[in-house]
């Protein structure tokens, strides 16, 4: 366990394990010195073979078996040490400069909070879909600029095509602390929570048009989007009207 992080990576797991060594081993192998980074896995998880394999490589797992993903990730920030937060789902996978590239965007301007960019799309045998590799552009908000609404829905558009899902979101931490409260209720969709709150916060926010990870589309991605399809509308369209407000 790294003393000084500058970027915490939070791994939420829901006690499925055929995809979990992938995505830990993806945050393991990053090119960014691993003095300046931590992993934090947090949910249920049961496997001790698994477990075994998070003690060795001094990985902090955080128990927590609730459903709702909120709880989880206010648990992590707790443990939390970096002032950057990078968020990853079990099944999915970090490329190999995703976190060097974080650490670029953020260093490089001090305005940012937030960042995103796109996924290509895999499935259950690592196979990309080469038509998830092209197509965005490269979206940058400005809070002190007249279009930033503009832009933002530009980006939000995009979206549906980039996957910006909660794989792709790296956040100041302070964000995520000033509005805690919220996020404790936070059941699912977690992303559109991310994306909102640092839409309404002081930082700019930017959208990198490049791949930076891999999305898995498998059965159970679908199943899950399916059984939430009703509730995941009507929450989206709540929070969009309550930011965008």
């Amino acid at each position: 366990m790294n003393d000084f992080p500058e970027v915490s990576v939070i791994i939420t797991v829901y006690d499925r394990d055929k995809y979990i060594y992938s995505a830990i081993n993806s945050v393991l192998n990053q090119t960014l010195d691993p003095s300046k980074y931590e992993i934090l896995v947090v949910g249920k998880l049961e496997n001790k073979e698994i477990l075994d394999f998070l003690r060795r490589e001094r990985i902090m797992f955080i128990e927590n078996k609730e459903r709702a993903i909120g709880p989880k990730i206010v648990d992590a920030l707790k443990m939390a040490k970096g002032r950057i937060i990078s968020f990853l789902e079990d099944d999915d996978l970090f490329h190999p400069d995703k976190l060097e590239t974080v650490i670029e965007n953020f260093s490089h301007d001090k305005k940012i909070g937030f960042m995103s960019h796109p996924l290509h799309i895999i499935d259950n045998e690592n196979n990309h879909n080469t038509l998830s590799n092209t197509g965005y552009q490269s979206i940058y908000i400005d809070k002190n600029k007249p279009d930033k609404k503009e832009r933002f829905l530009k980006a939000w558009k995009q979206g549906s095509k980039a996957r910006y899902t909660a794989s792709t979101v790296s956040i100041l931490k302070d964000i995520l602390v000033e509005n805690i409260g919220y996020l404790q209720h936070v059941n699912f969709s977690p992303d559109s929570f991310y994306i909102f709150v640092s839409f309404k916060s002081k930082y700019n926010m930017i959208y990198s048009d490049r791949n930076l990870g891999d999305f898995r589309m498998s059965m159970h991605s679908l199943s899950k989007n399916l059984e939430e399809l009703g509730n995941f509308i009507k929450h989206k369209k709540t929070i969009f009207i309550l930011f965008l407000s």
